[in-house]
């Protein structure tokens, strides 16, 4: 493949990325939504958002849980850029340009540190 099909490729996969995870994203958030109008008793508003408040859970209370639904909402719409800059760091390496290859690397160190620093405090 010549050079610009590869990028025409490549600005395809991660178009269909950025729109799945947008799509899926836009889905769990609208179950968490209905489930919370759907439930008179339950609030997510002063919700506890640890993720090991889940791990103690049974797998119905988490299924029925509006919290829970909103929160892999957030955490798909937000791992999403990281995918993104995933491939493309994998495309640079696979074209052999370390230029960018290098500068994807610091993009993706630079939001390790901070989910390692969100997860800290």
């Amino acid at each position: 493949m010549n050079r610009p099909s590869v990028e025409r490729a490549l600005e395809r996969i991660v178009s269909l990325t950025l729109r799945a995870g947008l799509a899926v994203s836009a889905l769990l958030l609208c179950v968490g939504l209905g489930l919370s109008l759907l439930s008179p008793g339950v609030s997510v508003i002063g919700t506890s958002w640890s993720l090991s408040r889940y791990a103690v859970q049974s797998p119905a209370q988490t299924i029925a849980d509006p919290a829970a639904w909103l929160l892999a909402g957030i955490c798909v719409l937000m791992s999403t850029p990281v995918l993104r800059v995933l491939i493309a760091a994998t495309a640079f390496a696979a074209e052999k340009d370390w230029r960018y290859v290098l500068i994807s690397s610091m993009v993706l160190s630079v939001l390790a540190v901070s989910v390692a620093l969100a997860w800290m405090f």
